[in-house]
């Protein structure tokens, strides 16, 4: 359908202009007496007034060369480069007429959810406003486009989730239906806390679709921090237990040392020779030899002590860290708390 009828060319969008005066009928096309031409030495002089010059409005004339441009345009089929010039012309003049073609391109376009726009804002313009049969033929337009439009009603959980369609985001509280071309359509929600979600919807003409996205909660994530535990009783019990050994090996020496000077003695005496000192050795050898197994009982038990100590220690950095930090993700990053156990 040609856009030129559409507009009805650029000439006839200009503004009217005033109507020139008919030339005066001579004397034979009147019907009169022709009379003979006055002779030059008694011709009056001439009174009339130079005819006035309509002066041109710059913004008239570039609106009509756009829509010249964008007519060629669109039939050339080039429907962007003609939605551009019809862009500019509007920018200029709006007028009903401008609209109506915008429509008419956005349909050839496919843009229907736009030429619905732009058939309804031509219906109510007042410059250059459309004629009856202009008006008609919008209207069915608008039915045929119309059929050609869905509408979506977007629901998320939680109600604050910023909503994005088709890459572009949504301003926050809409509640009303929002009018789409058929076809495939991306949504996609995000919320702090909440998992982001997204879907496909696929957009029927003529009909309601409710797409519902409920965002699932993020699980804190936990990062394990092993700090150094407190081993001051391991280490005691480690000191405690190289003393006793010592204190072992000491003893058992004394107590070798005791045992050979007594048996000395005894043999001294068994040959008929007194020994003065057999006493005081005996009770050395004696105290030697309690103090050999007390400090061997006290090495096992620091031995045992410390085994112990060392496998519970592990066993807790194995199995109870010290120090626990849960992670939150959110937009841009992450929110951490540390929980610490001493």
């Amino acid at each position: 359908m040609a856009l030129a009828a559409l507009l009805h060319s650029p000439a006839a969008l200009s503004q009217p202009t005033t109507t020139s005066a008919a030339p005066a009928k001579s004397g034979v096309e009147s019907g009169a007496a022709s009379t003979p031409p006055a002779s030059s030495s008694t011709a009056a002089p001439s009174t009339a007034a130079p005819a006035s010059v309509e002066p041109v409005d710059p913004k008239l004339a570039q609106y009509k060369q756009l829509i010249t441009r964008a007519l060629e345009e669109f039939d050339a089929r080039n429907f962007e480069e003609a939605t551009a010039l019809l862009d500019q012309a509007y920018a200029v003049r709006p007028t009903a007429r401008v609209l109506r073609g915008l429509g008419k391109v956005r349909f050839e376009q496919r843009q229907y959810v736009r030429a619905l726009e732009a058939f309804d804002g031509s219906l109510t313009a007042t410059l250059d406003p459309l004629t009856d049969s202009m008006r008609d033929e919008v209207s069915e337009l608008r039915t045929r486009a119309a059929s050609y439009v869905g509408e979506i009603r977007i629901e998320t959980d939680p109600a604050d989730a910023v909503v994005t369609l088709d890459g572009r985001e949504l301003k926050p509280g809409f509640t009303a239906p929002i009018r789409l071309d058929m076809g495939a359509h991306s949504v996609s929600a995000t919320a702090k806390g909440y998992q982001a979600g997204s879907r496909t919807v696929d957009v029927v003409g003529g009909s309601l679709s409710v797409v519902s996205l409920k965002l699932t909660r993020q699980e804190a994530n936990v990062l394990v921090i092993h700090n150094e535990r407190d081993r001051t009783g391991l280490w005691v019990t480690a000191g405690l237990g190289v003393g006793l050994v010592g204190a072992t090996v000491g003893s058992a020496i004394w107590t070798i040392n005791r045992m050979d000077a007594a048996n000395r003695c005894s043999e001294a005496e068994t040959a008929g020779v007194t020994c003065i000192t057999a006493s005081t050795i005996n009770s050395e050898r004696d105290a030697a030899l309690a103090t050999l197994v007390v400090s061997s009982v006290l090495t096992a038990a620091a031995s045992v002590t410390f085994a112990v100590l060392l496998s519970s220690s592990d066993d807790d950095d194995k199995t109870k860290p010290s120090a626990r930090v849960y992670c939150t993700g959110e937009v841009g990053g992450a929110r951490c708390g540390l929980w610490g156990t001493w």
